[in-house]
C-alpha cells in the first residue's frame, strides 16, 4: 500500500471540491459566509467570493470547471464564475 500523508489542513471550512482543470485549483465552502478559491500547487488562496448573508455549506465546481456553485444557510444558491470574483446568478431556494 502507497504511504500517504498530509499535504495541507484547511480548519474552519464545511466543503471542498477540485478542478483537474484550468490550473488546477481548490474551492471550499466556509462558515465565514465566503467561499474561497486556492491554487492546488501551494495552497495559497487565490480568491474569497463574498456575497452569501449565513454560513456557506456546500460547493461543486460545475461547467468543466467555468464556475462555482455555493449554497448557504440563507437559503440562496449562487453561481460563480471561475475565472472572476463576480456572482453570476442567485437563486432563492424558497421559490
Amino acid at each position: 500500500m502507497p504511504h500517504v500523508s498530509e499535504v495541507a489542513s484547511l480548519k474552519g471550512h464545511t466543503d471542498v471540491a477540485f478542478s483537474p482543470v484550468h490550473k488546477y485549483f481548490l474551492a471550499t465552502a466556509s462558515y465565514d459566509m465566503t467561499a474561497k478559491v486556492w491554487s492546488s500547487r501551494d495552497f495559497k488562496p487565490i480568491k474569497t467570493l463574498s456575497g452569501h448573508d449565513a454560513k456557506v455549506t456546500s460547493l461543486d465546481i460545475v461547467g468543466g470547471g467555468q464556475c462555482i456553485a455555493t449554497v448557504a444557510h440563507d437559503r440562496t444558491i449562487k453561481l460563480w464564475s471561475s475565472r472572476s470574483d463576480e456572482e453570476e446568478n442567485t437563486m432563492d431556494i424558497d421559490q
